[in-house]
């Protein structure tokens, strides 16, 4: 990927951060659920953040496992999706 590819994918994932993470929660309380409830849900991310790049460092560095590590993420993604 050469540097404005990067650039893009940088300006496209923070664009959507700023725009979506401020009002998922007010949106979260519209629809009725508990403070406690949004705050869980708020956190599943950030969580992933800490815990998904080492985990994906394991899969990547365990052989040669590159058709196991897309099949594995890809199934995450399909998964995703239908939630």
């Amino acid at each position: 990927m050469n540097a404005g590819g990067i650039r893009a994918l940088f300006l496209a994932y923070f664009t959507y951060v700023g725009l979506f993470s401020p009002y998922l929660s007010l949106y979260l309380a519209a629809l009725g659920l508990s403070i406690a409830q949004i705050g869980v849900l708020m956190a599943v991310p950030q969580v992933l953040r800490i815990v998904g790049p080492p985990f994906w460092g394991w899969m990547a560095d365990r052989g040669d496992s590159r058709v196991l590590l897309l099949r594995v993420s890809s199934a995450g993604a399909c998964l995703a999706a239908l939630l």
